[in-house]
């Protein structure tokens, strides 16, 4: 009898033993599974939509595209381009083709109220800054622009050195396109950047592309700015390039006046932008906004403020 109560009892044991080891593969497949067996991702006209399958109304997310023409494909994957085991490393990645691609963070994941420092961008350009943004500028700040050296080139010239960027952004609408070579991510190397102007005045829109030469004389492109009625300018500090846009008021101020909605300058660094300060006036100051950024084709989401 006792050992038949043995029995019995070591059955239950390894009974209990095979459930909760069953429960806890199911839960690991639970958390291991793909997420888009979980989220619809799919183009409706501009956007792209991020939406759980079983109740679209606990989460529905939308993000625009400007391009969405060029919209190849959608999907969720990590900061590496892995497949994500949770929402809490998930990230929306839309394939533009040519144009590169493009990332959004459906799941705020990204703390854009989080305060972080300038690590590339010196304390000393962020004062001199401050104190001579305006369209008119001034002699310290015409001096770091000058320091920086820029070569104009000639669609001639252009052809000659880079084909390949040349057939990959000639646009034949365009009213204006002007090529620079510059070291724009302070490698020592020469990259290209190219600027198409589309339409004329202050409404004409640029779209500015960036090349980055490789150590085997071949460029890639690495970002996209497209911008509206903005002027851009290289300048240099400390034997550092870097990459200004200001956008200007479209109207007249008084010299007292601050003459620019807000002045972003980009870092760059092995092709991407690695720091962003944004200038952005207030009537009587400026204010700072620092954003990280992490590195994946087309550099758009910022990682935090200050």
């Amino acid at each position: 009898m006792k050992i038949h109560n043995k029995k019995s009892k070591i059955i239950f044991i390894l009974a209990n033993i095979g459930i909760m080891g069953l429960v806890l593969m199911l839960n690991m497949f639970y958390h291991k599974r793909d997420l888009m067996q979980k989220y619809d991702v799919y183009q409706i006209d501009d956007c792209v939509v991020v939406e759980n399958k079983e109740n679209p109304k606990t989460f529905c997310f939308k993000e625009w595209i400007y391009y969405s023409s060029f919209i190849r494909d959608s999907y969720l994957c990590t900061k590496e381009g892995e497949r994500p085991r949770s929402e809490r490393e998930a990230y929306l990645y839309v394939d533009l083709g040519v144009l590169g691609g493009w990332w959004a963070d459906p799941f705020g994941n990204l703390k854009k109220e989080k305060e972080v420092s300038n690590e590339y961008v010196p304390d000393e350009v962020i004062s001199e800054l401050k104190k001579h943004i305006h369209l008119d500028f001034g002699i310290p700040f015409i001096q770091m622009i000058d320091e920086v050296e820029i070569k104009e080139l000639t669609e001639t010239e252009i052809k000659k050195i880079a084909p390949e960027v040349f057939e990959e952004v000639y646009d034949d609408k365009a009213v204006l396109q002007w090529y620079q070579q510059v070291d724009f991510d302070n490698d020592k190397r020469m990259d290209i950047v190219v600027y198409n102007r589309l339409g004329m005045g202050k409404l004409g829109f640029t779209e500015t592309y960036f090349y980055q030469q490789l150590p085997d004389g071949m460029y890639r492109r690495t970002h996209q700015i497209n911008s509206s009625g903005r002027a851009t300018r290289f300048l240099q500090y400390d034997e550092k390039n870097y990459f200004m846009v200001l956008v200007p008021l479209d109207y007249d101020v008084s010299e007292s006046e601050y003459d620019y909605y807000y002045c972003e300058l980009y870092y760059f660094q092995d092709g991407y932008p690695q720091e962003t300060v944004r200038f952005t006036p207030e009537s009587t100051q400026v204010d700072v906004a620092v954003k990280k950024r992490f590195v994946n084709d087309f550099i758009n989401i910022s990682e935090g403020n200050r």
